[in-house]
């Protein structure tokens, strides 16, 4: 399942929250999240595309199914329709993320750029990050994409967009990777992060669940091949005292 799925999945999911009946403005029509959670797309869009009186969640949920249907300015319009509603702060990363797949990268760019200044705090960050550093990946700024990438690989460590720029971290910069330690206690793991970070490497959690517990595995960089890596790795274990081995 792609990145763009488990997004979908996840707003399908809250909105049977947000719809319950007895929420402000008015009586809402029930079965379109069913439908959008089914992936029926076009079933949602002929059983619900021509009622007016949609939530404006479901009136987002109806975009994301002409989208999936690849009628993209009918799903632009609505957004673009939604922009004065409570449904701004989802549907402004929803045009921006269109426009990055089928819009100029400018106009993506700033949309993207757009949202980080209106919504800081937004729980979306990590997708509206990842989506602002495919702008540059596109026009050939590897420098700054990198950078964005890192970030939401080392803010972000947990989620679907943190893997995301992984992928695209070993595709620019290899496949290599340090590994400096395994942790069941997460501070302990970030701090370890926090210090390397500290010290100019780009290091990293990652999240390992197994059959006896959790783990924290802390990782540093990309690298294009082993013996890159075994340099790096033999320098962190004499400056300070890590053992390591490189993974990939």
């Amino acid at each position: 399942m792609n990145l763009n799925r488990v997004i979908l999945l996840w707003i399908a999911a809250l909105a049977v929250g947000w719809l319950a009946p007895g929420r402000s403005g008015g009586q809402p029509v029930s079965g379109l999240e069913d439908l959008v959670l089914r992936e029926e797309y076009r079933a949602a869009i002929q059983t619900y595309g021509e009622i007016p009186d949609l939530t404006p969640m479901q009136k987002y949920l109806l975009a994301v199914c002409y989208q999936e249907t690849r009628d993209v300015k009918k799903a632009e319009e609505i957004w673009k329709n939604l922009l004065g509603s409570r449904e701004r702060e989802r549907s402004l990363l929803a045009i921006a993320r269109l426009k990055g797949r089928t819009g100029p990268t400018l106009e993506s760019e700033q949309t993207f750029r757009q949202f980080l200044r209106e919504y800081p705090l937004s729980t979306h960050l990590p997708t509206a990050c990842l989506g602002l550093a495919e702008v540059p990946v596109k026009r050939g700024k590897k420098t700054e994409a990198l950078t964005l990438l890192n970030r939401i690989r080392q803010e972000y460590p947990f989620s679907p967009e943190a893997v995301a720029a992984g992928g695209l971290l070993n595709r620019e910069l290899g496949e290599y990777t340090i590994q400096v330690g395994s942790f069941s206690d997460y501070l302990r793991a970030q701090k370890l992060v926090d210090d390397l970070a500290a010290d100019g490497y780009d290091a990293y959690l990652v999240r390992i669940p197994d059959q006896a517990a959790l783990s924290y595995r802390v990782r540093v960089g990309n690298f294009s091949s082993r013996a890159a890596a075994d340099r790096i790795g033999r320098t962190l274990k004499q400056a300070n005292r890590l053992e390591y081995f490189i993974t990939h």
